[in-house]
């Protein structure tokens, strides 16, 4: 009798915690039917809010770096319009010009070699958000040894409507580019001198 009474309270805890582990295991997987699934909607309102946010911060910053290197495009295809010009210059033992097309630099530029009946050996277009283009001549010639036909610098400028921009001068009889940035006081690149578009 002992061993009965004694072997029964030792199986009547374990059952008792066996019994507590399953129902607090049926009770996990009934919450977890009625368990939320998705956002509230002060959560969504709160993340939609902070995107604006970072949207309104962002947007003219990036609308500034796509004007900044659309300026610096522009001035790349410049000095590629100049190295073309002496290159062909050289190759051909001829004078090679570059010049603004249809007589004004906004509509872009031609190198064009100027003998009687020469024919335009590459020509580029503005860049959009260009708004204005000056330069010191409306024409560039190299000879056919490579070098300028005169000496005075020959400047470009490309300003858009912030009135920030690019000068290129071609220096020298070589004609040795020299870019510098407008409108951005405190850059390392900034012009130090005809700063202003």
């Amino acid at each position: 009798m002992k061993n009965n009474l004694t072997s029964s309270l030792k199986k009547k805890p374990f059952e008792q915690i066996y019994i507590a582990k399953v129902s607090a295991i049926d009770n996990l997987v009934v919450k977890s039917l009625y368990k939320q699934r998705g956002f509230t909607l002060i959560e969504l309102l709160f993340t939609i809010a902070v995107a604006a946010i970072l949207m309104t911060v962002a947007l003219p910053a990036m609308s500034n770096f796509i004007k900044d290197n659309r300026l610096t495009a522009q001035a790349n295809e410049f000095i590629q319009g100049v190295r073309v010009a002496r290159a062909e210059a050289t190759k051909r033992r001829i004078n090679i010009d570059l010049k603004p097309k249809a007589a004004d630099w906004l509509n872009g530029w031609e190198v064009q070699d100027n003998v009687a009946g020469g024919g335009v050996l590459k020509e580029k277009d503005i860049q959009s958000g260009i708004t204005s283009v000056s330069a010191t001549s409306n024409i560039l010639t190299f000879t056919g040894t490579g070098v300028r036909t005169v000496t005075t610098d020959f400047v470009m400028k490309y300003c858009d409507s912030r009135n920030k921009g690019r000068r290129i001068a071609i220096k020298g009889l070589i004609g040795i580019s020299e870019v510098c940035w407008i409108g951005y006081p405190g850059r390392s690149e900034n012009c130090t001198s005809d700063n202003s578009c």
